[in-house]
């Protein structure tokens, strides 16, 4: 009762007090402009009601879920926090990434469905590609270990983070490695060695991004070579903690330079221990268990993922397992599917097959028409490479990059021709209705023959020739090695080195050869 007294008075005095009967008049014209918009925002009710309606029915009959938020571009704000920020906001991968579907590779799935960049902590700088950059990273919790099936407790469990930053390659590496998780039997590829990742990311936001990274002068770990605007990019390495180890400047510069990567977590391995070594190269025994294991990986990738490789080259992109002798397939970022251009983009001439470089050399673009082709023109790139070691064996030459070099093109190829000799006509297209005849290209009559040769000699360089002349070859050289064994492996490399793709044996049939028995 006396509540509500008190509160009658107080109203009565605010109608009696001349301040209030002074403002009288603007009070009128303020309660008339908040009647029209009240009047407005009525009107407006069942319009925005329908709208409302509608978005929830689009939304509901949705059949994906809908995109996270947009990533800031860090390059609108150029300071440490913007790019932190940016970074919690990176997609979750259940937008980025495809889906296993239960079965062995369940918990892949779970791992790119629920983790983000932020879940690993990078620690070291491993080296640096023409494709990506290699990081020893950690996990952040045990459960991010849980979920990419490493011990949850072992606090020191590591493993290879890769940032790709060309999305080209990036992407096809993630394809690559999807295609091996969803389609390959874990047991089926733990087997024979073959690499599975531990969680993929396309188009994550750069932690390391920095708008003036193409400015960056000498060594980028001296703060006093940026300017002020810069130091910002320098400080903490962007989002994340600055690795130790060797970072070199084109690496750093790469890293920085692309607002957005592609992220691919493999297990740990200690690079420095496994590179494959001139020694390694001289041992027999240690060729034919590393050759037979990288056959015994692309076969699975091939028969049961239709995945290629295409950038077998040792000792950067292959390893060898100290303790099992086995090869290591680290990088598959090169992969081409059945049916697209037979284009080496990487340029590495001394591995590509003829097919793969016909377009840089003479205008043709062939199409891939069989999954393993190329990968056993690169296999038998890289046995002839040990077992003519210490001579380097090339199949493609720079020169068939300039345009300019019509003539020393042709030459090239008639040189390749006659080494490898044997069927010159490669098909273009998938049905086989268009081939081309490389005598053609070569500026040959198209009915000279050209034998197959008993030997494979390199396409030797001016310093290939000086490294060459030093020694003979350590196997094929060696008197105290049989001519039976030596004829065995050069019939294992005349039946790889074979012109036409079509030619060329699957995994399968080179792992029958004699030469591994």
């Amino acid at each position: 009762m006396s509540g509500t007294s008190s509160l009658k008075r107080r109203k009565q005095t605010q109608r009696s007090s001349p301040a209030s009967n002074g403002d009288k008049a603007g009070k009128l014209r303020t309660g008339s402009k908040a009647s029209f918009k009240m009047a407005v925002v009525i009107a407006m009710m069942p319009m925005l009601l329908v709208a409302t309606l509608e978005a929830l029915y689009f939304s509901s009959s949705r059949q994906h879920v809908a995109a996270a938020p947009a990533v800031k571009n860090p390059q609108d704000d150029d300071t440490t926090t913007s790019r932190r920020k940016a970074l919690q906001l990176q997609p979750s991968l259940a937008n980025s990434s495809s889906t296993p579907q239960g079965g062995a590779n369940a918990d892949a799935a779970d791992a790119n469905a629920s983790l983000t960049l932020r879940d690993f902590v990078v620690t070291k700088c491993l080296g640096r590609g023409s494709i990506n950059v290699a990081f020893l990273a950690k996990l952040r919790s045990k459960e991010v270990r849980r979920v990419l099936g490493l011990p949850p407790n072992d606090e020191d469990a590591a493993v290879v983070l890769k940032l790709a930053d060309t999305t080209t390659y990036g992407h096809a590496e993630i394809e690559s490695f999807e295609r091996i998780r969803n389609r390959v039997d874990a047991s089926r590829a733990a087997a024979v060695g073959l690499p599975r990742a531990h969680w993929t990311a396309r188009d994550v936001a750069n932690p390391y991004y920095c708008p003036r990274a193409a400015q960056l002068i000498d060594d980028p770990h001296d703060e006093e070579d940026w300017g002020d605007d810069d130091k910002v990019c320098v400080k903490g390495y962007g989002a994340w903690p600055r690795p130790t180890g060797e970072m070199s400047v084109t690496a750093f510069q790469k890293m920085r330079s692309f607002p957005t990567v592609d992220a691919v977590v493999m297990p740990y391995y200690n690079l420095d221990t496994l590179q494959f070594s001139d020694k390694d190269a001289q041992n027999i025994t240690t060729v034919k268990i590393f050759f037979r294991s990288m056959l015994e990986q692309l076969q699975v990738a091939h028969d049961d993922a239709s995945v290629n490789n295409l950038d077998l080259n040792v000792p950067r992109n292959m390893f060898i397992d100290r303790a099992t002798g086995r090869s290591i397939l680290f990088d598959w970022n090169s992969y081409i599917p059945v049916g697209k251009p037979a284009v080496d983009h990487n340029q590495n001439w001394k591995l590509a097959a003829p097919e793969a470089w016909l377009f840089d050399g003479f205008g043709v673009e062939p199409l891939v028409r069989s999954v393993h082709a190329m990968d056993v023109w690169q296999s038998a790139v890289v046995l002839a490479t040990f077992l003519y070691y210490p001579c380097t064996w090339s199949s493609g030459s720079k020169v068939l990059q300039d345009k300019k070099k019509g003539e020393a093109k042709q030459k090239y190829l008639q040189t390749i021709l006659k080494r490898i000799g044997g069927n010159t006509r490669i098909p273009l297209n998938l049905n086989g209705t268009e081939e081309v005849d490389l005598r053609v290209l070569a500026g040959m009559p198209t009915d000279t023959d050209i034998p197959r040769p008993a030997t494979f000699e390199p396409l030797l360089g001016k310093k290939q020739k000086r490294t060459c002349s030093k020694a003979p070859s350590w196997y094929l050289d060696d008197p105290a090695v049989s001519d039976d064994d030596k004829k065995v492996a050069l019939d294992l490399l005349q039946q790889m080195f074979t012109l036409s793709p079509e030619d060329r044996p699957t995994m399968a049939t080179l792992l029958q050869h004699p030469f591994f028995q």
